[in-house]
């Protein structure tokens, strides 16, 4: 028989024979009944013809393809909380439904094709590359942290209860300015991680990088109170750690970057890091390439369609609020960027409001956040731990939206028209009035009336005075190119006194944080609160050089000063903001304010005199702020209380005339101009 008629396969004929019969083997009549079934008194039974297909409808077969495709979407979408680089998915075959009709069978291998086309993933045959994770002693750790070349990398970890500790000052006195990680599991988590090193187990580098950021955010903002915990022994030798931690971070965020490996811990990691990073270099380069890192993976884990209708079930965990809080706080972040920057990035922000499905956080507590359990958030009236963040949120909207409105583009009408400025003076206006009433009150009044422990006082306070400080400095900045000509100009006289007004403002909740026994490290290790002093000084020093008559803002000055020159120890936008500050006004012979009476003499020497030790840093030399330099020997005191009393800030300007306002005399345009260039 030839080839092909061997292969040929016959298909099967329906019997024609009953059942018994074929049976039995016997030979059937084919009749029905057939003459074997009736001798035998049973039943018989032939092959029962095969049924027609049945007709579907057209509305039938769009349900059932609109089933098909959520089945494909979801087996295809990646949960939210991955923790490993997403693998190459074995595409599966397409569907094959015998019963289906042929436009059907078509529709789904489209959908069967697209979906394969949609999931390409990263290459199998990526580099791997792995760290070597090792315990020693905190105090042992600094220098041995910069892995530089070494394959594979080597991060050192501190021992299990040095963790503890550092973990314990992160808890206290940092989260409640990001509030981006679930507190009550935070202790366990770490505790599972250092279970993992004991018994040689792998972590995951997404928890690790949330556990050296903690571990660098603990260490930069410890203060000489915090070595009461017995971890270090100054708080030179803590804050000299910082750098080997944020290169730690920053060499395992490098791996998951090429290994294109993201969770929900690297995002939080990023956070905290990023928060060291501003506060330390400013809104710099390797805080915008952090930013954009973390928004990439938010992205890939879908944070930015939380609340899409497609995940109402997943949508209610903890998991999906922890989620939101870090989608938003990046989303903020973005938009406050793109306002405060310059240059080519100006108003350039990356998220878009109409790009994303996500409400905002609930306005409730972490003890509260439980699996299972319906999360129902409070009212804004009730202080959380959540409401300085969502003070934060509201305003960030507010912050995109003037930056939407400045054109950055044209070079015919630069800025914000003065229409604008008025519109959003308003806007601002209206923030601050709708500020909860417990923002405002004092730390006795808040614990009486809503019953609240001291560390949660203290942290609705100090949310307060910074949503405040951080209003209030928008508020300078929107009117600073209005408020030079506020004092020509009738029209606009109402910037030059929102600016005084703001800026007063601004010192005065400085002030007032202080009083209220705020811990330093808030204060002078915060890039909003130094932007905000910076922009406070410079517009009451403008104002006291116009009018010299009017002195009651010499000790708003003074007190900014302290400020900026205590914080140049730690942050190093507050060395740039002074240098560029005291430049610019020796450059344009700017003199400052003397303070000649007691009580101004009093109130600085409160804060310089010798039995705290501070000194006023190097004055100018050459135009150029020796910053690198020891401090002035100059201390100031009480003794002569007649005597001038004049810092080493301000001995480099001439002498102001005594006559009257002078406007003339200023190149307004070029001072606006170089202390706006500080911002970047």
């Amino acid at each position: 028989m030839p080839k092909e008629q061997r292969n040929t396969r016959i298909p099967r004929q329906q019997p024609v024979s009953c059942r018994f019969c074929r049976t039995r083997k016997l030979r059937c009549s084919r009749e029905a009944p057939c003459s074997n079934c009736v001798s035998r008194g049973i039943s018989c039974e032939l092959e029962a013809p095969v049924p027609p297909l049945p007709k579907q409808s057209e509305w039938e077969l769009q349900e059932r393809l609109r089933k098909l495709e959520e089945l494909l979407v979801t087996k295809n979408r990646r949960p939210e909380d991955t923790k490993n680089a997403p693998q190459w998915d074995t595409p599966q075959n397409p569907p094959d439904i015998r019963e289906a009709s042929f436009e059907e069978n078509l529709n789904l291998d489209v959908i069967w094709l697209e979906s394969v086309c949609a999931e390409f993933g990263p290459s199998e045959s990526k580099p791997k590359e792995r760290i070597a994770l090792k315990l020693g002693s905190v105090h042992d750790i600094g220098g041995c942290n910069h892995s530089g070349r070494r394959i594979p990398k080597c991060v050192y970890l501190p021992q299990h209860h040095e963790a503890k500790i550092l973990l314990q000052k992160y808890i206290e006195h940092i989260d409640y300015l990001h509030h981006i990680v679930n507190i009550p599991q935070l202790p366990a988590y770490v505790d599972r991680v250092y279970a993992s090193l004991s018994t040689d187990k792998d972590i995951e580098l997404g928890q690790l990088v949330l556990l050296l950021s903690i571990f660098a955010s603990a260490t930069y903002s410890w203060v000489a109170e915090d070595c009461d915990r017995g971890l270090f022994a100054s708080q030179e030798d803590a804050n000299n750690q910082v750098p080997s931690w944020v290169e730690a971070t920053r060499d395992v965020l490098d791996i998951m970057h090429r290994s294109a490996t993201y969770s929900l811990e690297a995002v939080q990691g990023i956070v905290i890091l990023g928060w060291v990073i501003i506060n330390r270099e400013e809104l710099s380069t390797v805080w915008r390439s952090l930013l954009s890192h973390a928004l990439f993976m938010s992205h890939e884990m879908g944070l930015h369609r939380v609340d899409h209708p497609s995940n109402a079930a997943a949508a209610k965990t903890v998991q999906a609020e922890i989620g939101r809080r870090v989608w938003w706080y990046l989303v903020v972040s973005d938009w406050f960027t793109a306002a405060k920057l310059m240059g080519l990035t100006e108003g350039v922000y990356l998220c878009n409001p109409r790009h994303m499905v996500v409400r905002q956080p609930l306005n409730i507590n972490d003890d509260d956040l439980i699996d299972g359990n319906e999360l129902v958030g409070q009212p804004l009236s009730q202080p959380t731990g959540m409401s300085y963040l969502l003070q934060r949120f509201k305003f960030g909207e507010l912050t995109r939206r003037i930056v939407d409105r400045t054109p950055i583009m044209s070079t015919d009408a630069p800025g914000l028209g003065y229409q604008d400025v008025m519109d959003f003076d308003t806007d601002i206006q209206t923030f601050l009035n709708e500020i909860p009433a417990f923002f405002s009150m004092e730390k006795a009044q808040i614990m009486s009336t809503y019953h609240l422990d001291e560390k949660m006082t203290i942290f609705i306070l100090t949310g307060g005075y910074m949503i405040k400080v951080l209003a209030n400095s928008q508020r300078c900045k929107l009117h600073l190119p209005y408020f030079a000509r506020g004092y020509v100009d009738s029209s606009f006289a109402y910037s030059r006194a929102m600016c005084v007004k703001s800026a007063c403002l601004v010192i005065q909740n400085m002030c007032h944080q202080e009083n209220c026994g705020i811990r330093n490290f808030t204060r002078y290790r915060s890039c909003a609160l130094i932007f905000g002093v910076f922009i406070a000084t410079v517009i009451l020093l403008m104002d006291y050089c116009v009018n010299k008559a009017n002195s009651q803002y010499r000790r708003e000055v003074a007190h900014a000063f302290r400020v900026l020159h205590e914080a140049r120890r730690f942050s190093l936008t507050a060395t740039k903001l002074m240098d560029t500050m005291m430049f610019v006004f020796r450059k344009h012979q700017v003199a400052l304010p003397k303070l000649k009476n007691a009580c101004d003499a009093a109130s600085i020497e409160t804060h310089f005199g010798p039995e705290n030790g501070s000194k006023w840093p190097s004055t100018l030399v050459d135009g150029t702020m020796m910053s690198g330099a020891s401090d002035s020997a100059i201390s100031v005191t009480t003794e002569s209380p007649n005597e001038d009393v004049l810092p080493s800030y301000f001995t480099d300007f001439g002498p102001w005339p005594d006559q009257g306002p002078e406007m003339d005399g200023f190149d307004w345009d070029g001072i606006f101009s170089e202390l706006n260039s500080s911002f970047v």
